[in-house]
């Protein structure tokens, strides 16, 4: 649910005033304009592209006269495919206060988002889910809007985000963007229990509202108007609505830029305002974001991938329905025959049936329609499958030449068609990252002003010594100092204020073997002994360095190598007892060899009594190749060294 927003306390007498029904006047007239000149025209194209999804036939042709129903779902085929390329994982950035430069608020709330924030952003979905359905959503209907808010629960108290049903929302009528808008609305449906819920600081009006409903609900989604409800609620849940245990309560918020607020468009007699806050976000922003197809300077709906191609789809469709049926009307032909001719009991539409004939020499015909049009199918469908890969800007090389004109099926000009894929897959990267780049700045402020306790970290070694060195009173270490909790309070924060930053491309998940390819590359490079030192010594003048074993590790997680954890395994307490006692050896035998004779006492007291005393020397065999004299004098030089022999 939404409306978990920081609670503001707003002098009552507002509420048992005339002021707050001109409010109600004033928003309910906002709520039906904003449905009667945006939202209800763009209603049935909200449907076909539902249609579409859901791989529906609402063209006539495919309705009204082919009875195959094939469906061939390329458009959302090529859009679920690209948003699963585009948002392959959680971004990744950088939260920076706009203060001097402050490294360690900046370490802790980048810990922070990472840490805390994200995996537990999960409302409706995960945060992963949800962006890719926003990201599809956006390829469907053009644009598609979502939530930023807090969330307080006993598990989480946080920022988080909220996909809006495109029905549900209520944009301001003659304004093309939330930024330019002076509002922005959204319906959601509620329960009787979660009004009562609802805190009394910034609530009001409950008590007066349940009274007017009957039974303890009001009307379900769709009931007063079924456009309401998308194409998937009313295929999906036909019957719900006729359900007297699933009353809900439609609860509408005006978003603007300096308050919410919050009324009931179900009871208009009534006006009673339920909630009139200050933005709880205090940023005199909107607090909802759109992530567009393609954005369009004169509509705030924008353009999608199924609007560009609905007419192609369609075309396919008709297509395959209408080969199917003619397929069908080739195995079993109409039959032509005069019925005083035939007994009709004897007609049996089988093989080796035996018709009955009522006079000699009758005539039982098949219809013989031309097949022209089975015959053009292939090239028909050719030619439409190679409109919608370009529409996509994607590639198929089961397409002939003859029929994708754009630039042939040799192996550069499918290297250039895999290009324009990778371009129009930017351009969609690039929109995504616009909008999570907006969120990803609201979630930072916002975990600064809602923070209101504590938020243990758990935490390894490195991320340990370096919060440490900046504030030793926040970390407790749990193993030495291999692991620790870190206690994040509000307070570290006190008076900051952040920006964000996404890394571009993050979201972006490169092909494996391409990505194992760059990795071995980049490896050899970093480990080139003619560029290692220079490299390192470079990036030491900017306080940087790279980390060798992490850089390994990715290239073993990138070849695709199975167990490659059993190769990369974590030092072990007997690991670290072995490597302190190898340089406590180390240093004795350094600390022995500058002082003359001292090597030779060591060893004999290691050795004990009983043992010699000293080296002896070997002898050298008396046969064999090392009993002569060898050609090579540096090799003749080391046996007589090894061997004594120069003694």
């Amino acid at each position: 649910m939404f409306f978990m927003a920081k609670k503001t306390d707003k002098g009552k007498s507002l509420y048992e005033s005339s002021e707050d029904k001109k409010i109600y006047d004033r928003v309910l007239e906002h709520y039906e304009k904003s449905w009667d000149d945006l939202v209800s025209p763009n209603i049935a194209g909200f449907t076909e592209k539902e249609g579409m999804y859901l791989q529906k036939h609402l063209d006539s042709i495919t309705n009204e006269e082919t009875k195959a129903g094939v469906y061939d779902p390329r458009l959302a085929t090529m859009s679920l495919e690209r948003c699963g390329r585009v948002m392959a994982q959680n971004p990744s950035g950088k939260s920076l206060a706009m203060s001097a430069d402050d490294r360690g608020k900046n370490m802790l709330m980048n810990m922070l988002q990472d840490k805390w924030v994200l995996p537990n952003a999960n409302s409706q979905y995960t945060f992963l889910i949800k962006n890719r359905l926003w990201d599809f959503y956006s390829l469907m209907y053009g644009v598609m809007w979502a939530l930023v808010d807090q969330v307080n629960t006993d598990n989480y108290s946080g920022p988080d985000l909220w996909l809006l049903p495109i029905r549900h929302c209520r944009p301001q009528p003659g304004r093309f963007s939330i930024k330019d808008s002076d509002y922005f609305g959204v319906s959601t449906w509620v329960t009787k229990e979660w009004l009562m819920a609802r805190n009394k600081d910034s609530w009001h009006n409950i008590d007066k509202l349940l009274l007017k409903i009957k039974d303890f609900g009001s009307k379900p989604p769709g009931e007063n108007d079924n456009n309401q409800r998308s194409l998937v609620e009313n295929e999906r849940q036909p019957n719900v609505v006729k359900e007297k245990d699933f009353k809900l309560i439609e609860v509408y918020t005006e978003y603007r830029p300096d308050r919410w607020i919050t009324i009931c468009p179900d009871y208009k007699d009534s006006q009673l305002v339920l909630r009139d806050i200050e933005n709880p976000h205090k940023n005199d922003k909107i607090p909802v974001v759109a992530k567009y197809c393609f954005p369009m300077i004169d509509s705030i709906y924008g353009l999608g991938e199924f609007e560009r191609g609905k007419t192609l789809q369609y075309a396919l469709n008709s297509l395959w329905n209408l080969y199917l049926d003619g397929v069908k009307m080739s195995i079993f032909p109409p039959i032509q025959m005069v019925a005083d001719d035939v007994v009709p009991s004897s007609i049996l539409m089988e093989p080796a049936a035996k018709w009955l004939l009522t006079k000699p020499n009758s005539k039982i015909e098949t219809f013989n329609a031309s097949p022209q049009g089975i015959q053009t199918f292939q090239n028909t469908y050719q030619f439409l499958l190679g409109a919608i890969q370009h529409l996509g800007g994607s590639s198929d090389t089961t397409i002939s030449k003859e029929a994708d004109l754009q630039q042939g099926k040799t192996p550069e000009a499918l290297k250039m068609q895999a290009a324009r894929e990778n371009t129009r897959d930017s351009w969609d990267r690039f929109m995504m990252e616009e909008s999570l780049e907006e969120v990803m700045n609201r979630f930072v402020n916002l975990t600064v002003t809602g923070l209101d306790k504590n938020v243990e970290l758990r935490l390894f070694s490195k991320e340990i010594q370096e919060i440490q060195s900046l504030y030793p009173d926040v970390v407790e270490l749990v193993e030495g100092a291999d692991r620790g909790i870190v206690k994040v309070s509000k307070k570290l924060f006190d008076g900051a204020q952040f920006d964000y930053q996404i890394t571009k491309g993050s979201t972006y998940k490169a092909e494996q073997d391409q990505e194992a390819q760059n990795i071995q590359s980049l490896l050899n490079f970093t480990l080139n002994p003619n560029i290692y030192p220079l490299l390192m010594q470079s990036l030491q003048a900017k306080g940087k360095k790279i980390d060798i074993g992490e850089l390994y590790q990715r290239s073993i997680i990138s070849s695709g190598i199975q167990d490659w954890e059993k190769i990369v395994v974590d030092v072990t307490q007997e690991d670290l007892k072995a490597q302190q006692l190898q340089g406590q050896n180390q240093q004795t035998m350094q600390q022995l060899a500058a002082k003359p004779g001292s090597m030779e006492e060591y060893m004999a007291n290691q050795m004990g009594p009983g043992m010699p005393k000293g080296p002896e020397a070997v002898q050298p065999p008396q046969s064999g190749p090392l009993s002569g004299k060898f050609q090579d004098p540096a090799i003749q030089q080391f046996a007589d060294q090894m061997f004594g022999g120069g003694q």
